[in-house]
């Protein structure tokens, strides 16, 4: 058996991961991470990921003039709207989509899927053991968020867990149906 690693685009998949985790666990009731705090280093993360991307872009991809115009038309208010709103994860998530050229969508999936798993367990035993808090909301009965910043914050993570499980296991109707309806 003959394994091959591409390195072409193993800088894009995990600089994403890394913006992933960041942005998942400034959803959750975690305040710190060694001292610092969640949003510091979810801003700092941010930031270095859009210079990596930028880099990507403009020295490691090639683009047709109407590419350029295209990517250009769409830039320009995605980058007054993340200056507007001091929020870059939406500047940060269309520099993504832009640098993805080429970029094998399964593998993402299936890393986005891992990092689920990992953060969905990880946030809820933390949460259950009792170090990070649980959010409870009271309407039409008790709604707990297992250590996420809300109960539709973990609905969120559990609705992308679920998404990537179906494109993964695509062919597999009993099982995708399944975990539909479960």
């Amino acid at each position: 058996m003959i394994i091959r690693i591409y390195r072409k685009n193993n800088l894009y998949y995990i600089a994403f991961m890394i913006w992933f985790v960041s942005d998942c666990l400034s959803g959750t009731m975690i305040k710190n991470i060694a001292g610092i705090s969640l949003s510091k280093v979810d801003d700092i993360v941010n930031v270095l990921v859009l210079l990596f991307l930028m880099f990507k872009i403009f020295f490691k991809q090639q683009y047709s003039f109407r590419q350029i115009v295209f990517i250009t038309f769409c830039t320009v208010p995605m980058v007054f709207s993340a200056i507007a709103s001091a929020n870059l994860n939406v500047l940060c998530l269309w520099i993504f989509l832009v640098a993805a050229k080429d970029i094998d969508i399964n593998r993402l999936v299936k890393d986005v899927y891992f990092a689920l798993v990992v953060l969905i367990i990880l946030v809820c035993t933390l949460c259950l053991a009792g170090v990070i808090d649980d959010f409870t909301m009271y309407r039409d009965g008790i709604r707990h968020s297992l250590g996420f910043g809300h109960p539709n914050a973990l609905g969120m993570r559990l609705f992308q867990f679920v998404i990537c499980f179906l494109i993964i296991h695509n062919g597999k109707m009993l099982l995708q149906m399944a975990v539909t309806f479960a």
